[in-house]
């Protein structure tokens, strides 16, 4: 919101079934039932891109670094997305350093996410890929699931 009212055009898209009404049906996400990915990112995002541009050939700029996971040490900078057929992405951000990302924010003057006055990086706060020390830094990021 804040972002559209300084003149970016922004679109939003949610999911169907909140994060917190599938939790009381599937339980926390674990390592090896990654639920939430699907039904909160994948398929919202998926379905934006098939009514907004139907079959037709759509690039994504992802901003997927490679120190971020073992999985994407190989990958290329740019790839056909594995679920979405028609979504090909782009990784420009593949090889930059954490940084290389605060250099180009402090010298381009844009804004940041309050969150990193908390976590050196972004990602859902109940990751089961998330580090452990997320858990404590929810006692100030997020007072209120942190209980």
């Amino acid at each position: 919101k804040e972002l559209s009212n300084k003149g970016w055009d922004i679109d939003v898209t949610k999911a169907p079934q909140s994060f917190f009404s599938l939790l009381k049906e599937k339980g926390y996400p674990s390592y090896k039932n990654r639920w939430c990915c699907k039904t909160q990112k994948l398929y919202p995002f998926a379905a934006y891109i098939k009514q907004q541009f139907g079959d037709q050939e759509v690039k994504v700029f992802s901003a997927e670094r490679r120190w971020e996971a073992l999985s994407r040490l190989d990958q290329p900078l740019r790839k056909k997305h594995k679920y979405i057929k028609n979504q090909d992405t782009i990784q420009l951000l593949l090889d930059w350093l954490t940084m290389d990302i605060w250099i180009y924010i402090w010298a381009n003057n844009l804004p940041v996410n309050k969150l990193y006055d908390y976590y050196y990086r972004g990602g859902c706060w109940v990751c089961p890929f998330g580090l452990r020390y997320r858990i404590f830094l929810m006692k100030y990021a997020h007072p209120k699931f942190y209980k």
